[in-house]
């Protein structure tokens, strides 16, 4: 492993990492409507309409992010690749 794909390694681990710590959030209504609440500090949820109704980690979205996160920092590693 050569210096730009440690540097790429390390980049893509911040990356998720902050991901996890700012989470996407939504709130989903008694009829099942969805209300996106945006991104927010993971111990501290966005509310909806007041502090009663508080919003949930939307897990689809934040795997689907990791996953995006992953696919382009494995193609830049194998890209940085020394020719031998």
């Amino acid at each position: 492993m050569n210096d730009k794909q440690k540097i790429t390694l390390v980049v893509v681990i911040v990356v998720i990492a902050a991901m996890l710590l700012f989470p996407p959030f939504n709130f989903r209504g008694a009829n099942g409507v969805i209300f996106n609440l945006g991104y927010g500090f993971i111990f501290s949820p966005p509310t909806f309409n007041g502090p009663p109704l508080v919003g949930s980690v939307d897990t689809g979205m934040l795997i689907t992010q990791w996953l995006g996160v992953l696919v382009i920092g494995g193609v830049a590693f194998f890209m940085l690749k020394n020719k031998n």
